[in-house]
């Protein structure tokens, strides 16, 4: 049976989305390839717990490990969160979706699991 080349033995990348992996394989070799600094096209940890503590403030747990906390409020703005923000029982709502990596309300609404990593600090252990 004959194997088809990959896209990495073609040399190609424009077929590589780096969202759907961790950097690993043909991302890195293609961010390489094109002169990208691997930095910039990591993926951020998934999200594999969240906890509200307070009004719009959660506590994510992603999967390296690490406990961080972030104000939400900031985040929800658009279309997509008018009925989160317009009622506080939507946003309590929150839940992980682990086929996205990142939190989602039921009206379909999420936020990107790298914006959550970078944008939030460290939880205090208690």
């Amino acid at each position: 049976m004959q194997r088809w080349p990959t896209s990495r033995e073609r040399g190609e990348c424009s077929r590589v989305r780096a969202a759907s992996a961790p950097l690993v394989g043909t991302v890195e070799w293609c961010a390489r390839r094109r002169g990208i600094i691997v930095s910039e096209v990591t993926s951020a940890p998934d999200v594999t717990g969240v906890r509200v503590l307070a009004r719009y403030v959660v506590e994510l747990t992603f999967d390296d490990g690490a406990r961080r906390v972030i104000d939400l409020k900031p985040f929800l703005w658009g279309e997509a969160f008018e009925a989160i923000l317009g009622d506080y029982d939507e946003f309590l709502k929150v839940a992980v979706d682990l086929g996205t990596g990142t939190i989602v309300w039921p009206n379909g609404a999420d936020i990107s699991p790298r914006t959550l990593y970078e944008e939030s600090k460290p939880a205090i252990p208690a």
